[in-house]
């Protein structure tokens, strides 16, 4: 008796025929694929695409041409009570404030210069 297979799930991600080049070199040139849910790994060497296809699939960068679609809707729903949104707005709002946390870091290690004095660090 043959094993029935189960469904294939919706794939959560699909690429078709995506392009995109820096300048002239071509970083991706008519990738195509489906993700379905589950693990998947990104693998390559240094310089290989790996972080452009990852923001090319987040819609944080624009392919030269092809498209990548969410079919099933978006993978990430946020929720506001998952303390990975808040890691988020963290995140986002030490970027906006950079400048001014690192005068605070430089406050408070001078500070510490001036208590410790410069020889007991």
């Amino acid at each position: 008796m043959d094993p029935i297979a189960p469904p294939a799930a919706a794939p959560l991600l699909v690429a078709t025929e995506l392009c995109f080049a820096r300048g002239a070199h071509a970083v991706l040139d008519r990738l195509s694929f489906a993700i379905g849910p589950g693990l998947t790994l990104v693998r390559g060497g240094d310089g290989r695409g790996k972080t452009t296809l990852l923001r090319l699939m987040a819609g944080e960068l624009e392919p030269g041409s092809g498209a990548v679609a969410a079919p099933s809707g978006p993978p990430h729903r946020p929720d506001p009570l998952d303390p990975a949104h808040e890691a988020s707005r963290a995140r986002d709002w030490l970027v906006r404030n950079n400048a001014a946390v690192m005068a605070v870091v430089l406050v408070v290690i001078g500070a510490l210069l001036l208590v410790k004095g410069i020889g007991d660090l």
